[in-house]
């Protein structure tokens, strides 16, 4: 490629890239993307089998984008004949007994959803799986489900193809340099954009930086663990639902049913707190494990099978990035961070569209002046 041309030059090939890709290219600008690996490749933030869509927010603003999520992926899964999603509902469980998740069931409410308060002696009874101590309380909310990441994935590019985009891999952008019409600076030449989407993951806050603006983003490495156990069906996504544990100081530990993986996928998030190296980080994941979620699951192995790597991008205050950046107006930032975006990826592309092709204002917390930057 050399001396490139598009109306919008998208740089990422994770989750986010795709969604956006698709979305602009849907309103019928030229789009090409770049990614420089491969797309989702396993260093990034989007690979693998599993992730959680749910209702389940304190905050009636996340309930109301989760379902305009739900709907996206079912219009897309629609479209793409795939079936991206797997419906298990869910339960948020606080093993303290200090949490009633008052918090969740207005925001829920709020939205029009229903959702259900039970003891620990009702949950133990519906699910022999789990065996949580008398002091327990749980939030069922039937709308949620495991998506199929690597199909949501592949959906996205296949139909983001289908309306013309390109998505160029293995072409690493460089640089990114403003002009009246912004100029990319890539290893296989230099292509020209009106717009540019930047939604690289670990490398926005650094091409931020390089164009005069400060993001607070930080990455954290994080694990996951799976089990096998010995009887599986009780632990099947037709018979377990999602478990989602809140163990203080704003720790969650996602417990994913056996699906598509293997084995019962489980993870408690780092979010920063130990910065061990790769090897010690597992062995501690993996205690810290056995320790907090294990007890409660009492028919998992004691070891897990298998244990992969990944990494969240955080903000200070978890809310995602999304906004033009400052004296760059054809440049936008998109940090789906924090551990929960996969799920928002749609509805947050169709935000990236509209921000390019019309006069859309998006929400305030998205906006780069809500998170401190310096």
């Amino acid at each position: 490629m050399t001396d490139g041309r598009s109306d919008v030059a998208v740089i990422g090939g994770g989750i986010m890239g795709l969604s956006i890709a698709y979305a602009v290219a849907r309103q019928g600008k030229s789009v090409t993307l770049f990614e420089a690996e491969t797309l989702t490749h396993e260093h990034g933030g989007s690979h693998g089998k599993a992730r959680i869509i749910r209702l389940s927010y304190d905050d009636p603003f996340y309930v109301g984008l989760a379902q305009e999520a739900f709907e996206a992926w079912h219009a897309l899964g629609s479209v793409a004949r795939k079936d991206l999603y797997k419906v298990t509902g869910s339960l948020d469980i606080d093993l303290s007994g200090q949490r009633r998740f008052d918090g969740h069931r207005d925001a829920l409410a709020e939205c029009g959803v229903s959702s259900k308060l039970m003891s620990a002696t009702e949950i133990n009874d519906a699910y022999p799986e789990l065996n949580l101590p008398d002091e327990a309380t749980g939030l069922w909310q039937h709308r949620s489900a495991v998506l199929n990441a690597d199909l949501c994935s592949a959906a996205l590019a296949d139909e983001a193809r289908r309306y013309g985009a390109h998505l160029w891999t293995g072409c690493k952008v460089n640089r990114v340099i403003p002009d009246d019409r912004i100029r990319l600076d890539t290893t296989q030449g230099m292509h020209h954009a009106d717009t540019v989407v930047i939604a690289t993951g670990d490398q926005v806050a650094r091409f931020a930086s390089d164009l005069g603006t400060h993001l607070p983003l930080t990455k954290s490495l994080e694990e996951v663990s799976f089990y096998e156990p010995l009887e599986p069906e009780a632990h099947l996504a037709d018979h377990m639902p999602l478990l989602i544990f809140h163990l203080g100081n704003g720790v969650l530990s996602s417990v994913f049913p056996i699906h598509r993986d293997a084995g019962v996928k489980i993870m408690v998030e780092n979010n920063g707190r130990d910065t061990s190296p790769p090897e010690r980080l597992t062995e501690h994941k993996v205690a810290e494990i056995a320790e907090t979620i294990l007890p409660v699951l009492p028919r998992l192995p004691r070891a897990p099978s298998g244990t992969n790597l990944c990494h969240y991008i955080l903000t200070p205050n978890g809310d995602f990035i999304l906004d033009r950046l400052p004296g760059h107006p054809q440049i936008i930032m998109c940090s789906a961070c924090s551990g929960h975006g996969f799920k928002f990826a749609p509805v947050l592309g169709e935000m990236v569209a509209q921000l390019i092709t019309s006069d859309f204002v998006q929400p305030s917390l998205f906006m780069i002046s809500n998170h401190s930057t310096s």
